[in-house]
C-alpha cells in the first residue's frame, strides 16, 4: 500500500510512502522529506506536518493485491491557505438613534468590531466602572471576503440612562493588541463632521446660468450646526447661502449641507479656468458639552475648494457652449 500525489503540471503520481505487505510501519520513498509519513494504527493514513501552500494538490491511495493494483476512491484534492498575520481590530461606538431617544423608547449603543483576525475576540460592556451583563447581544462573528472577521456589539439603553449622563464604554481584547482598545460614549461626548466641498455640475451652468457650491457635513453630533462661507478669504453674507435642516441618520448622527448661491457662471468659468476663485467652507458645530465657566464650546472644521488652471482652448470651449459668445480675455 502507498500514498502519492500529481505534482503541478504533471499527469503522473510521485510516490511519498508506502507500506510492505506483512509490515505495520510505513517507508518512506528514497528522496522525500521527512514531514511526510503514513500511520497504519486503525486506518492507514497520510500524515503531513509544516503545511504549506506548495501541498496543495490531489493526493491518492493504491493498495497492491495479488491480482493488481486496487485503487481507494478517485484521489483527495488537498487546498491550503496562505497564512493569515494576525490583525488588530477597528473598533467604532456609535450615539444610540436620537429618534427613538425622542420617543422615550429605549435604543442602543452598537459597538462595531471589525477587520481582525483571528476569530477570537472579547467585547466587554461597562456603564461607569461597573462591567454589564444583561441587556447584551451580538450579532455572532462574521468572516469577510478577505479572511478577517466582524462583530457588532449592542446594549440596550433606557432613555432615562442616557440623558441622565452616564458614560458607556465598549472593551475589546483580541490577541493582536498589547492592550484592550476601549471606546466611551455619553451624551455630552460630540462626533465631529467629515466635510466635503463640491462644485456646481455643468447641467446646472448650462441650463440656469448659475453654478451652486455645496458643502457636505456627514456624521456629526449633535444635530446643530452653522455653516460660514468665505469665498478669496472674504467672509460672505448669509443671504448668498442657503442651509438645510440637519438629516438624523440611522446610527444616529447628523448630516447637513450648505449651498452658497448667486455665483454667476462667466465668474465660475473663469474660476475653473484661471484658478481665480478661492472657496472655503468653515463649519461650525456647536457642542453641547460645556466648560466650567459654562461657556458653549464650539469647533472649526475647514476644508478648501481650490481650482487648479486649466488649459486655454478648454475654457473658450466651455465657455462659448455655455453662453453662446467667445469669452472677454
Amino acid at each position: 500500500m502507498r500514498w502519492g500525489y500529481v505534482p503541478t503540471n504533471s499527469s503522473n503520481i510521485k510516490w511519498l510512502v508506502s507500506l510492505s505487505p506483512g509490515s505495520t510501519d510505513f517507508s518512506r520513498i528514497p528522496g522525500i522529506e521527512p514531514r511526510f509519513s503514513g500511520t497504519s494504527e486503525s486506518k492507514l493514513t497520510l500524515k503531513i506536518d509544516s503545511l504549506n501552500q506548495t501541498d496543495s494538490t490531489d493526493y491518492y491511495c493504491q493498495s497492491v493485491v495479488d491480482n493488481g493494483d486496487d485503487w481507494c476512491g478517485c484521489g483527495l484534492t488537498l487546498k491550503v491557505k496562505p497564512a493569515i498575520t494576525p490583525r488588530p481590530p477597528s473598533v467604532y461606538l456609535l450615539h444610540p438613534s436620537t429618534e427613538k431617544m425622542s420617543q422615550q423608547t429605549d435604543s442602543k449603543l452598537v459597538c462595531v468590531v471589525n477587520d481582525f483576525y483571528p476569530e477570537t475576540v472579547t467585547v466587554s460592556w461597562y456603564m461607569g466602572s461597573t462591567q454589564l451583563s444583561s441587556g447584551i447581544s451580538n450579532s455572532g462573528i462574521l468572516m469577510e471576503s478577505e479572511g478577517s472577521y466582524t462583530i457588532i456589539s449592542e446594549l440596550a439603553v433606557s432613555t432615562f440612562q442616557w440623558v441622565s449622563g452616564l458614560r458607556y464604554t465598549c472593551v475589546v481584547s483580541h490577541k493582536s493588541l498589547s492592550s484592550p482598545i476601549r471606546k466611551v460614549v455619553n451624551i455630552d461626548d460630540p462626533i465631529p463632521p467629515s466635510i466635503y466641498v463640491l462644485p456646481p455640475t455643468f447641467e446646472e451652468i448650462d441650463v440656469k446660468k448659475t453654478s451652486t457650491i455645496v458643502c457636505l457635513a456627514v456624521g456629526f453630533y449633535p444635530e446643530s450646526i452653522f455653516f460660514r462661507w468665505l469665498v478669496n478669504s472674504q467672509v460672505k453674507a448669509a443671504s448668498r447661502s442657503q442651509t438645510l435642516p440637519s438629516v438624523l441618520n440611522t446610527n444616529g448622527s447628523y448630516t447637513s449641507r450648505s449651498g452658497i448661491l448667486g455665483i454667476m457662471a462667466p465668474l465660475w468659468i473663469v474660476a475653473v479656468v484661471g484658478g481665480l476663485l478661492l472657496i472655503i467652507a468653515a463649519v461650525i458645530l456647536i457642542h453641547k458639552k460645556t466648560t466650567s465657566s459654562s461657556r458653549s464650546e464650539t469647533a472649526d472644521f475647514r476644508e478648501t475648494l481650490n481650482l487648479e488652471p486649466r488649459q486655454e482652448s478648454v475654457y473658450q470651449n466651455v465657455y462659448y457652449k455655455v453662453f453662446g459668445q467667445k469669452p472677454y480675455v
